[in-house]
């Protein structure tokens, strides 16, 4: 297979032509840079908002890159990355009983570590982002899709058009007198065939969002994040950074998971879409934006610490990244 690299898996700058009344997002961007990062275990962390260490180890299990294969001409294979998750659905089979305490002694306090198996199974929905690849009709076919964890090998998964196939527009942003509407492709959120088997790892609890119910409404201050995991290098293109900025300073290394914080700054009148203020890359379109657990503003009741409420999607302008709803 001919890897020619990671192709934009996100948005591009694309504004409408000349007298349109409607135009497109930017490419992935940093917001700002300078903001506080650190490392937690293995996972690096970065924003201005806080997140314990419970959350981060809870997350860092279920950041996944989606890496989408097309054939081109002759023999040769397309590959595009961008990120994903796995949300919870029932579940499908019972939380198996636990080893009993090391060397069989139920007062020891060392205790024999869980196997990942042994968590309790749930029907898991694939989800990511609209890619924005603009592949021409009959110019490639769409192969497959697979997902990785940190700690895990690719595996494949069911996304019946591989995340990008765009249906309509939506307005983001209403128009004023001095400003134009602003659209977006609608049904960006792309879901793929739900895995109901129980001895899968995709379907072991650690590894699923809980999306946060229906009732749930997202609001300008809450705090949000997002885990992302990638195996390819960034520039500072990728991010629309000035060439002085240190980005593993802003993004943390490859082949890690690292995790990204901000607040939301605005929410459609439609609540279909909302703008974020966390740092991406062009890569980190798919990825799911969680609730933080801490200096959360007017915390709704039944809402949990890291419950998923959006998917990213791209770059907005030159203060917000954009993200849709989770429905």
């Amino acid at each position: 297979m001919s890897n020619r690299g990671r192709k934009r898996g996100d948005s591009l700058s694309s504004a409408g032509s000349e007298g349109s009344p409607k135009t497109k997002g930017r490419g992935e961007r940093l917001i700002a840079s300078g903001r506080p990062h650190s490392t937690v275990g293995t996972t690096f962390l970065s924003g201005d908002h806080g997140i314990s260490p419970g959350l981060v180890s809870t997350v860092s299990n279920r950041a996944c890159q989606f890496t989408m294969t097309f054939s081109d001409e002759g023999d040769d294979h397309s590959v595009y990355y961008g990120q994903g998750g796995l949300i919870r659905g029932n579940k499908i089979a019972e939380t198996p009983v636990r080893g009993a305490t090391a060397g069989g002694n139920s007062n020891s306090r060392k205790r024999r570590r869980v196997s990942f198996s042994q968590f309790a199974s749930y029907a898991a929905i694939p989800v990511t982002a609209k890619h924005h690849l603009e592949l021409a009709q009959g110019d490639r076919a769409y192969l497959r899709t697979t997902i990785k964890f940190v700690d895990g090998p690719e595996k494949d998964v069911s996304m019946p058009d591989g995340g990008c196939t765009m249906t309509g527009e939506v307005e983001i942003r209403v128009g004023t007198n001095d400003t134009a509407p602003l659209f977006w492709d609608a049904g960006e959120v792309s879901f793929g065939d739900e895995i109901c088997r129980p001895q899968s790892s995709l379907t072991k609890k650690p590894r699923l969002y809980v999306k946060a119910p229906n009732t749930f409404r997202l609001a300008v201050g809450h705090k949000i994040g997002i885990a992302v995991y990638r195996t390819f290098d960034i520039t500072h293109e990728d991010a629309g950074a000035p060439i002085s900025v240190r980005l593993e300073d802003v993004y943390g290394p490859k082949h890690q998971v690292c995790i990204y914080t901000g607040g939301v700054t605005e929410v459609s009148e439609q609540s279909e879409t909302f703008c974020h203020s966390i740092n991406t890359f062009e890569g980190c379109s798919g990825a799911v934006i969680f609730l933080l657990d801490q200096d959360q503003e007017d915390a709704p009741e039944g809402v949990a610490d890291g419950m998923a409420v959006g998917i990213h999607v791209g770059g907005l302008d030159i203060t917000n990244n954009l993200g849709f709803m989770l429905k």
